[in-house]
């Protein structure tokens, strides 16, 4: 099954990651769900190719830590369901165990607090909340935080060497599909050991995931505006400080990155989207290594048609 928690799901993808997990939501009452459940095996979706050399360069801080087979023989199959010590490039381990707390604690308040448990691999915790400051007619106005915690517990299969920390916020207003937001998130002198789909930061961008690196100052800018009833258009641009993460081959990060990214959705009939998707990306890694592996630069177009049956 597909599973909604914080750090089960990666935000963009044509198809997600699925899970061979055992799964608890309790309603403690009308405001408050106690979630727990164990997971045992992993289905990389259509992303984790691009998470591990496009998006992550190979820093093992975007969703993968392992290539897949399409760019290794050693790599990963995709869609089969794999052990979780084996999609992290270590032994065999029992798993991933996690407790989830949400609570609307009223109108215009409401947190959730989240505790994973990946055996012999890492503790991580992730917290959030979410304030609605004001109103104006039919518009609201939020402010929202996150922080995430991983420690190395057991026999340290990924051999991490230090805690991470991440802290974030981000400002939104919204009415209805419109919205318009900015956010900042600073991680500390340690990168985020991330092989199991994790995507929660407010700073993360189609193809950038850089706040999940060491000592990095995220930012991202974003906006979405329905032009029509059928037509949906939203951006954004997020730039990150370079960091102290050592890529692929080495590579020290000689600049700041950044992405620009903009979308236009179609809905010409009912079931149907088209997505129209345009995106800039220059990675912190451009322009160090020698030969045609310096540029690490792109410019993409993309459509993607979509039929619900």
């Amino acid at each position: 099954m597909m599973l909604d928690t914080p750090l089960t799901k990666i935000n963009t993808t044509l198809t997600l990651n699925f899970y061979e997990a055992l799964y608890i939501d309790y309603k403690i009452d009308e405001k408050a769900h106690l979630k727990a459940g164990h997971i045992n095996a992993i289905s990389i979706g259509s992303q984790g190719a691009t998470d591990w050399a496009l998006v992550g360069e190979q820093t093992k801080t975007a969703g993968t830590a392992m290539p897949m087979r399409s760019q290794s023989l050693s790599g990963l199959e995709q869609s089969r369901f794999l052990n979780i010590g084996e999609v992290s490039a270590g032994k065999d381990s029992d798993g991933i165990t996690y407790l989830g707390f949400e609570h609307k604690y009223s109108d215009t308040f409401s947190y959730r607090i989240w505790d994973y448990l990946a055996h012999d691999y890492t503790n991580t915790v992730y917290a959030d909340m979410s304030y609605l400051c004001a109103k104006f007619g039919l518009k609201e106005l939020f402010l929202n935080a996150q922080m995430l915690i991983q420690d190395k517990v057991g026999k340290n299969y990924a051999q991490i060497q230090n805690s991470f920390l991440m802290g974030g916020f981000e400002i939104k207003l919204k009415e209805s599909k419109k919205f318009a937001s900015i956010a900042v998130t600073k991680s500390n002198d340690a990168f985020f050991f991330n092989a199991w789909g994790s995507d929660a930061a407010y700073t993360s961008s189609i193809f950038s995931r850089n706040e999940y690196r060491r000592d990095v100052l995220a930012s991202k800018m974003s906006f979405g505006y329905d032009l029509r009833d059928d037509i949906f258009i939203q951006g954004s641009f997020a730039m990150y400080s370079k960091s102290k993460t050592i890529g692929w081959g080495n590579l020290e990060a000689a600049k700041n990155a950044y992405e620009s990214d903009i979308s236009l959705l179609y809905a010409p009939v009912k079931n149907l989207t088209l997505k129209l998707i345009s995106f800039i990306k220059v990675s912190e890694y451009d322009g160090v290594a020698i030969g045609e592996k310096a540029e690490k630069k792109m410019n993409n177009v993309s459509l993607i048609a979509s039929y619900m049956f």
